[in-house]
């Protein structure tokens, strides 16, 4: 774990490591880039897969940028919040969304995805984005087979809301509908 805005985790054992640091791009004062922190834990864990949930507020782009694919490859699964997802109506910052996508899923498969419903939906013509959405991403040597059933479900029965006050989001069609589970290259393209 590494998290500034804290002292110290919320429990403690052997498996948990703590990092009094943001995640971020850079390596000064009060950040850390993954790669140094994952690098830095080699005493600590083995050469087994790792995993690596992150909620970072935005800055999740300039991170995904600077960490290697070798470093992202020591994770097992990604649970990443992605946030102002807006930005694919904007040409500028879909080509930044689309490559960071593409390095993601070259090596990982995503295997769900949960609109957060803390900032809503943004509508345009017709195509409605969730503003904030997690993904989870489950690297492909560990996919022993695509599953082959055509029937996706949204929400998951085990999706929940995020904020109980807010009205729920719902993943929009357009992220997901005319993709056959098992279709490797057109689930690239979520």
């Amino acid at each position: 774990m590494a998290d500034a805005s804290v002292s110290k985790p919320p429990v403690t054992n052997e498996f948990i490591s703590f990092e009094p640091k943001f995640i971020g791009a850079r390596d000064e004062k009060e950040f850390i880039r993954l790669e140094s922190w994952v690098n830095s834990k080699r005493e600590q864990v083995d050469d087994g897969d790792l995993l690596l949930q992150m909620d970072i507020e935005g800055c999740e782009y300039e991170v995904l940028i600077d960490t290697s694919v070798e470093v992202l490859r020591r994770f097992r699964i990604l649970i990443i919040e992605f946030h102002a997802l807006q930005m694919v109506f904007e040409s500028s910052t879909l080509r930044l969304l689309t490559a960071i996508m593409e390095k993601i899923t070259r090596e990982f498969a995503v295997v769900h995805i949960h609109p957060n419903n803390c900032k809503g939906v943004v509508e345009r013509n017709g195509v409605a984005v969730p503003k904030v959405l997690e993904f989870t991403f489950l690297r492909r040597d560990r996919i022993s087979s695509p599953k082959t059933s055509n029937t996706l479900v949204f929400p998951h029965p085990l999706d929940a809301k995020n904020l109980a006050a807010l009205p729920d989001v719902t993943l929009p069609d357009v992220w997901w509908r005319d993709v056959p589970v098992g279709d490797e290259n057109k689930q690239d393209k979520i």
